[in-house]
């Protein structure tokens, strides 16, 4: 079986998934996506987040946490008000607190309404923004078309804390 995603055309084989699967692509996001039979024989859509894969010297492994995964050694992190800053207290080597600021407009961009690392200034064409307990910075992100859609991104994939250091 072999499906085209993207412009690429990806051969799938061999493994248990696309023996029971159909319609399996790969989207834009980092998704694999694919309608899954179940044992009834009925077909259920499923998605993977591929961000949950890591290459490790060439070898492909699903990780057990996210790869950057600072909040496991953070405290406190909140947005400051009204700002894109993102604050809080990081773990060091020696169990020590560190106090740190993040300025977010440097790393996270809105591109066409989707929050993104890479480029900066997201905070420019976005409101409502927030950070939730569990890692996501949330805001309504202005599209080409000047529309305010909803967009989220896990920055527990993308921060990591090295000795206080973020």
């Amino acid at each position: 079986m072999s499906t085209t995603a993207a412009g690429v055309v990806l051969s799938v084989g061999g493994g248990f998934f696309s023996r029971s699967s159909r319609d399996i692509e790969y989207k834009d996001d980092g998704t694999l996506s694919a309608l899954c039979q179940t044992s009834g024989g009925n077909w259920s859509s499923a998605t993977l987040e591929l961000n949950y894969l890591e290459n490790i010297d060439g070898i492909v492994r699903v990780t057990t946490a996210p790869p950057g995964n600072f909040l496991a050694s953070c405290e406190n992190v909140a947005l400051e008000a009204g700002t894109s800053m993102l604050k809080g207290s990081a773990r060091r080597i020696d169990s020590s607190l560190v106090d740190f600021e993040l300025q977010l407009d440097d790393y996270v961009a809105n591109v066409d309404g989707k929050l993104e690392i890479g480029g900066g200034f997201f905070s420019r064409s976005s409101s409502l923004i927030s950070f939730t307990e569990d890692g996501f910075l949330q805001a309504l992100c202005q599209t080409t078309s000047n529309e305010r859609v909803p967009s989220s991104l896990n920055l527990n994939f993308y921060l990591e804390n090295v000795d206080g250091v973020l």
